[in-house]
């Protein structure tokens, strides 16, 4: 005993907590099987549901015979019924009174048994652990969501109540077999202003889940609707990543807890997901893990100022809207209409794309008919000059043949007067043919072999202009009797008018024609006759 005695404050904090160990040892051992079969108020006792700190919860049914009902009848434990633990229960019965509402097991009745024990009965729910739920269903990212945001309306009917659960926890929420959420155990709930209501509780006590609790509860803080928050908050981390936001066992000690809480770092859940995992991770990346984090901040400042903010920011992502807890920018919030929008805006994008390449056309087609007017201006320009040279007034009687403009318009092309390139080949090739005409291939051949070269500067990759001086090209050196050059230029010329225009075009036909005279020159006649 002087040994222990020297051990101080140490010794008896761990004799209390030893002797707190017991008591739930032998409350969980020792059930109560007496009570099967009997009456409590009017109800009759018929089997046991489960079991909490303070009491157990019994299957009951009508036994007064007035109608038929089935209830969740809840009594307080043997040897739990101490002031403070009654004072609990009572206050649990008041709080379930006050609160109606779709997904919260409502009260039914309440009382005092026979043996001077408080009960109250409330709504039975036939149904499963929101968790146990969702595996069996395997239920999918919208339905987690749907359930969750039930839970959000029933615990911010509870505050609106001016009334904490305290203690929110995916076991304490059952769902329907048609798919309804119920929120039970109010056992731990208080009001937000307990002076007021004359309810008051032990602080010490502190009962709570540590898994679920947050770091005000664990220190023995005061609660608000904050600490609400923080439990929605880990409820919807774990059924989004099937895995808690804290790994702590429930039995831990709220020192334990806190002590392991504030040394670690919240993992974001789509960080946890794996294959197996009931969310794929792109779903929980970016907005969904913001939300989350926020609700579960250490810091209750930090957290969601409501329910209903914390339930609307969750809908506003997935419905792709930007979510409050962002900060918003020009570029976040465009991202969030072109994803709530596809559909619209990429129509609307096809749409102007297809305006910006109808006026690109329209454009092109206007620069074209430009440069066609610039080149019809400077061809007129360049013939008017030509035959100027023919007039009487200014070769003094002399007669100037169609040969003398021709040489003039060649001397004018080569001394530079044309500056346009296109214009210069098309001035050249008009020339050269014009010489063929006479007869005059000499002098045809180095202007088309001049137009031939400018244009394939203009047109690298071939093109009708270019097709059009090899054809030209080659028939020169056919009429010079030069069929070795002659042939790779017509061939030449004839596959690119084919590949760039219809076989009937009549720039095809001509190539066609002109290799086909070529070989009949040469006395290959049934290559010539080939289709």
């Amino acid at each position: 005993m002087l040994a222990a005695d020297a051990l101080g404050e140490k010794f008896e904090r761990d004799a209390g907590r030893a002797r707190d160990h017991l008591a739930v040892d032998w409350l969980e051992t020792s059930g109560d099987p007496r009570l099967v079969g009997e009456r409590i108020g009017p109800w009759r006792v018929l089997h046991e549901l489960g079991r909490g700190g303070m009491g157990i919860v019994w299957l009951a049914e009508r036994a007064d015979g007035q109608y038929e009902q089935r209830a969740a009848l809840k009594v307080i434990k043997r040897g739990m019924d101490s002031d403070s633990v009654v004072a609990r229960f009572l206050r649990e019965r008041q709080i379930l009174a006050r609160l109606i509402h779709p997904n919260i097991a409502h009260l039914l009745d309440g009382g005092i048994a026979a043996d001077g024990r408080p009960y109250f009965a409330m709504e039975y729910v036939d149904g499963l652990p929101l968790l146990r739920y969702c595996a069996q269903r395997k239920s999918h990212f919208d339905e987690r969501i749907r359930l969750f945001l039930e839970i959000c309306n029933a615990v911010q009917i509870a505050h609106a109540q001016l009334i904490v659960h305290r203690d929110i926890k995916p076991s304490n929420v059952l769902v329907t077999r048609a798919g309804e959420t119920k929120l039970l155990d109010f056992g731990i709930a208080g009001l937000i202003d307990d002076s007021a209501a004359g309810l008051t509780i032990d602080a010490r006590h502190r009962p709570l889940t540590p898994a679920y609790a947050a770091p005000e509860q664990l220190r023995g803080d005061p609660v608000t609707t904050a600490t609400d928050i923080h439990a929605l908050g880990g409820v919807l981390y774990e059924l989004l990543a099937g895995k808690r936001a804290s790994a702590l066992d429930d039995t831990a000690s709220p020192e334990s807890a806190l002590a392991a809480m504030m040394s670690t770092t919240l993992v974001p859940p789509s960080k946890l997901v794996n294959d197996d995992a009931p969310v794929a991770r792109r779903r929980l990346r970016g907005d969904l893990d913001t939300i989350v984090l926020k609700a579960l901040h250490r810091d209750p400042q930090r957290r969601y100022t409501t329910v209903e903010g914390f339930a609307d920011d969750v809908r506003r992502s997935v419905s792709g809207q930007p979510i409050h807890a962002r900060r918003e920018h020009t570029g976040y919030r465009a991202a969030k209409f072109v994803g709530r929008h596809r559909v619209g805006v990429a129509g609307a994008t096809l749409a102007v794309l297809a305006l910006i390449a109808a006026l690109g056309a329209a454009l092109w087609q206007a620069g074209e008919k430009v440069r066609e007017a610039h080149a019809s201006q400077e061809v007129t320009q360049f013939l008017v000059g030509l035959f100027k040279a023919a007039d009487p007034t200014r070769t003094n009687g002399a007669n100037v043949t169609a040969e003398d403009l021709l040489d003039r318009g060649a001397e004018r092309l080569h001394s530079a007067l044309v500056t346009e390139p296109t214009l210069s080949a098309r001035l050249l090739h008009t020339i050269a043919t014009t010489y063929v005409a006479l007869g005059l291939y000499d002098r045809a051949l180095p202007l088309e072999q001049q137009a031939l070269q400018l244009r394939r500067k203009a047109s690298p990759e071939g093109g009708t202009d270019v097709a059009e001086s090899m054809n030209e090209l080659g028939q020169i050196y056919a009429l010079k009797s030069d069929y070795g050059k002659a042939e790779p230029l017509l061939l030449s010329g004839l596959a690119m008018r084919r590949a760039t225009l219809p076989k009937d075009d009549p720039q095809v036909i001509e190539s066609l024609g002109n290799v086909a005279q070529l070989q009949q020159n040469r006395g290959e006649f049934a290559a010539a006759d080939a289709p």
